[in-house]
């Protein structure tokens, strides 16, 4: 009986796992339609990347120098 009751629970929450991850069907879908049109997407990507490319890399820069700073914050402490 407990047995049962136990099966009965798991299917349950197959079912709401199942009901809350069906957005991801819907998302596999859509980029199953896209895909085709995909590598139109690359000469705009290389567009946008000559374009902004030094904003990019200036962002990137100070993130990794934000990094090393925080990283380097607790470690000049005497032990």
């Amino acid at each position: 009986m407990q047995a049962e009751a136990q099966r009965r629970l798991i299917a349950v929450e197959a079912q709401r796992i199942a009901h809350a991850l069906q957005w991801v069907h819907s998302l596999e879908r859509s980029w199953q339609r896209i895909k085709p049109f995909a590598w139109l997407a690359a000469p705009a990507g290389g567009f946008y990347l000559t374009r902004r490319g030094r904003s990019i890399w200036r962002w990137g820069l100070r993130l990794a120098k934000a990094w090393h700073w925080i990283n380097g914050i607790g470690q000049d402490r005497p032990r």
